[in-house]
């Protein structure tokens, strides 16, 4: 899945988030085309622009959060 994605999406909300971000760099630093955003707002819009070449990545401890269900969907 990450090899064949044109672009990656981290997405996470407080603690996650950070951990989205660690990973995006992790992957920036290795040659993929990674991103993590945190804001739900610009989540919204990132993922309205994507293709269906790109993957979202959402990590959430719960899994609960309306706003990244949302965004995934």
């Amino acid at each position: 899945m990450l090899r064949s994605a044109r672009r990656i999406i981290l997405t996470g909300i407080g603690a996650s988030g950070l951990v989205a971000q660690n990973f995006a760099w992790k992957l920036m630093k290795i040659g993929f085309n990674a991103a993590a955003v945190r804001d739900m707002h610009a989540l919204l819009a990132t993922v309205q622009a994507s293709s269906p070449d790109d993957l979202l990545l959402a990590i959430s401890y719960t899994g609960v959060r309306r706003e990244l269900n949302l965004a995934a969907d």
